[in-house]
C-alpha cells in the first residue's frame, strides 16, 4: 500500500503538472484572453460566462489568432495603456480565473485518473482504488490550481490589459468627438473648421 500510493503520487503529480499546465499555458490563455474578452466587452460577462466556451471550441484558432493579432498590432496600445487598465484587469482577472480552473480540473482529473489506474490494476485494485485515487486527487489538484493561478494571473494581466485597453481607447475617441462636435456648433466658434 505504501509504495503503491507513493508511486502513484509522484507520477501522477509530475505528469499533471507538465502535460496540465503546458495544455492549459498555450490553447487556455490563447483562447480565452483573446476570443473571451472581446465578446466580454460588447456583450456582457453574463452571456459570455455561459456561452463563452461552446463559441471557443467552435471558432478556428487559427483564423482568430490571425485575426486578433492583427487588430492589435495596427492600434495604437500607448496611448491606451493609463486608461484601461483598470478595467481590463478586473473583467480580465474574473473570466480567466473562472474559465482556466475549469479546465484545470477537467484535464488533471483525466490524466491522473488514467496514470493512477494503470499502476493500481498491477498492484491491487482492491486496496489502491479505494485509497489512493482520493489523495492521489485531491492532492494533484491542490498543487495544479495554486500553480495555474500563479501563472494565469501573472501572464493573463499583460495580455488582457493589451486587448483591453482597444476598446477603451474607441470609447475616449467617441467621447472627444463628441465634445468636439458639440463646441463646434456655436455660433461663435468660427475656428473649429
Amino acid at each position: 500500500m505504501k509504495i503503491g500510493l507513493v508511486i502513484v503520487m509522484r507520477i501522477g503529480l509530475v505528469i499533471v503538472m507538465r502535460i496540465g499546465l503546458g495544455i492549459v499555458m498555450k490553447i487556455g490563455l490563447v483562447i480565452v484572453m483573446k476570443i473571451g474578452l472581446v465578446i466580454v466587452m460588447r456583450i456582457g460577462l453574463d452571456i459570455v460566462m455561459k456561452i463563452g466556451l461552446v463559441i471557443v471550441m467552435r471558432i478556428g484558432l487559427d483564423i482568430v489568432m490571425r485575426i486578433v493579432l492583427d487588430i492589435v498590432m495596427k492600434i495604437g496600445l500607448v496611448i491606451v495603456m493609463r486608461i484601461g487598465l483598470v478595467i481590463a484587469m478586473r473583467i480580465g482577472l474574473v473570466i480567466v480565473m473562472r474559465i482556466g480552473l475549469g479546465i484545470v480540473m477537467k484535464i488533471g482529473l483525466v490524466i491522473v485518473m488514467k496514470i493512477g489506474l494503470v499502476i493500481v490494476m498491477r498492484i491491487g485494485l482492491d486496496i489502491v482504488m479505494k485509497i489512493g485515487l482520493v489523495i492521489v486527487m485531491r492532492i494533484g489538484l491542490d498543487i495544479v490550481m495554486r500553480i495555474v493561478l500563479d501563472i494565469v494571473m501573472k501572464i493573463g494581466l499583460v495580455i488582457v490589459m493589451r486587448i483591453g485597453l482597444v476598446i477603451a481607447m474607441r470609447i475616449v475617441l467617441d467621447i472627444v468627438r463628441k465634445i468636439w462636435a458639440s463646441y463646434c456648433y456655436e455660433d461663435w466658434a468660427t475656428y473649429c473648421y
